[in-house]
């Protein structure tokens, strides 16, 4: 018999089942998304895994649930850590054309697509925050439409230094091509084109 496991918030993982404690009721990951999203969205932060329970049942994994897939949906936004809230988003306006827009206040933060990257400055950091907070740490990678042949020509326009590429690697979806440069603070970014057969 697969061992359960009761999580706050109402819901009982068993075996490959995402299940509401409510009677006769049993979800699959991707149900539950789709049919309990207004409870699952008010509850989420609610839900505390009671590992210390699982792992006195047997001591090893296989008392843990197992993972409930499709539960994250998308990325929202990251925290960048910086030096210079000024130069960082004058760096990113100007040579990656994300927007630069204020929230709280005076909170900045560069917004491209459907997503934004929160800047928070170096020992002023807003709470809750990452636990070493550290310019410079980021290495993360950007989708674009532009040929990378035409980005490289900006790229030198701007003043920027192209440090590798281009280059294949592999990207969530499939194949892409890269070319690799740092901003300000040194972070790595990665620009990338998805290779389309």
């Amino acid at each position: 018999m697969q061992p359960s496991l009761v999580l706050q918030g109402g819901l009982t993982f068993a075996g490959s089942r995402c299940q509401p404690n409510l009677p006769g009721v049993g979800l699959r990951p991707q149900e539950m998304l789709s049919r309990r999203a207004p409870r699952l969205l008010t509850l989420h932060r609610s839900f505390q895994v009671r590992i210390s329970q699982a792992m006195s049942q047997g001591g090893n994994s296989a008392a843990l649930p197992p993972p409930c897939r499709g539960l994250i949906l998308g990325m929202d936004h990251v925290v960048m850590t910086v030096r210079s809230i000024a130069d960082t988003a004058a760096f990113y306006s100007k040579v990656l054309g994300m927007e630069v827009v204020s929230f709280k206040g005076n909170r900045k933060a560069l917004h491209f697509g459907n997503q934004k990257i929160n800047l928070h400055e170096a020992g002023k950091e807003f709470e809750p925050k990452a636990l070493h907070p550290t310019p410079g740490s980021l290495d993360i990678c950007f989708i674009t439409e532009m040929p990378l042949e035409t980005l490289m020509e900006h790229l030198k326009a701007c003043g920027v230094k192209i440090e590798e590429g281009p280059v294949s690697r592999t990207g969530a979806m499939g194949p892409i091509r890269s070319v690799y440069f740092r901003d300000p603070d040194q972070n790595l970014l990665e620009i990338s084109n998805y290779i389309k057969s």
